[in-house]
């Protein structure tokens, strides 16, 4: 019976069976109860320029770094930043070079420039730059879960769930239909956990009242559902 289901994967996280996936990020794992769990949903929402992008790739490195013994595959729909530029960036950031010494200029140094490279070259990471429709969401995620079945975790990530494709009706149909799907793909699919990412609401710059800054459900930008659907949400800052 499912309750049995539940009981018997409870006693696999108290015997030590099974464990949360390690984010590296000590408040985050404590909000998590101790890290990602298979089938959380967390969003990670925030104004532009707060680092979310930053978090989220902190997130994905830390997965494979810190859970050497789980088998994890990563799936990036990376609708804002395509693969070329979340490269570029990394390397900026690692080695504090300005991007045009790295986009016009041949490396200094080549080892360190391909160590950080090599990040990114694991076979256990697949990237969808094209943004899709929830209907070719859940297709493309549906199929991917059925690919790595065998898998300890499956983490799918969306980098920003604002730029899924609207094929018709209003955006924030769009994003609440893409919210559903993860709802409903985490319920036949038990080892995936989705990370997505968000934009708050601009007009939260506007608040002066200190006792209104911490940011409300309300903030989700164009979502009536992120909020109820999300197991945890952060809001980056700076």
């Amino acid at each position: 019976s499912s309750v049995n289901d539940a009981v018997k994967e409870i006693a696999d996280y108290q015997n030590g069976k099974k464990k949360p996936f390690n984010t590296g990020v000590d408040h985050l794992n404590e909000n998590l109860l101790g890290g990602i769990y298979l089938g959380d949903i967390i969003l990670i929402a925030g104004l532009p320029a707060s680092g979310k992008t930053h978090l989220l790739k902190t997130i994905e490195d830390n997965l494979f770094a810190l859970n050497p013994d789980s088998d994890i595959v990563l799936l990036r729909f990376n609708w804002e930043m395509s693969v070329r530029k979340l490269i570029a960036r990394r390397l900026k950031n690692e080695t504090g070079l300005k991007m045009t010494e790295i986009l016009l200029k041949p490396p200094t140094n080549k080892p360190l420039f391909k160590s950080i490279i090599d990040k990114e070259r694991n076979g256990n990471i697949f990237h969808e730059e094209e943004p899709l429709t929830p209907e070719e969401f859940i297709e493309e995620v549906s199929d991917f879960c059925k690919e790595h079945a065998d898998k300890d975790g499956i983490i799918i990530t969306i980098d920003h769930i604002a730029l899924a494709k609207v094929k018709s009706g209003e955006k924030k149909s769009t994003i609440d239909r893409i919210v559903e799907a993860c709802l409903y793909l985490k319920q036949i699919y038990k080892n995936v956990t989705f990370i997505i990412i968000s934009q708050l609401n601009r007009d939260i710059r506007d608040r002066t009242n200190i006792t209104e800054l911490a940011p409300k459900p309300s903030d989700l930008y164009a979502s009536s559902t992120m909020e109820f659907g999300a197991d945890l949400i952060i809001c980056p800052h700076i």
